[in-house]
């Protein structure tokens, strides 16, 4: 019970963290810009932390796969 209790406590955490709130809405706004201006199929989108950048990866109508990479928003 008490291994339970400190996942749980844990994941709330983390769920409610600012950052990682923050860092949710920052790539799924990169993601839907860049889908309106493609009019692609999103394949992957994923955080790069190191080079504080979202790569969002997608399938161009022509039927080309094309990444692109959007700055973090801070």
């Amino acid at each position: 019970m008490f291994k339970f209790l400190q996942i749980f406590v844990l994941s709330t955490i983390l769920l409610l963290s600012p950052y990682s709130s923050n860092a949710s809405s920052g790539l799924e706004r990169a993601t839907r810009e860049v889908q309106q201006q493609t009019q692609g199929r999103i394949l992957s989108a994923k955080t790069v932390r190191q080079k504080n950048m979202y790569r969002i990866k997608v399938l161009m109508p022509s039927g080309k796969v094309k990444v692109y990479e959007r700055r973090h928003e801070r």
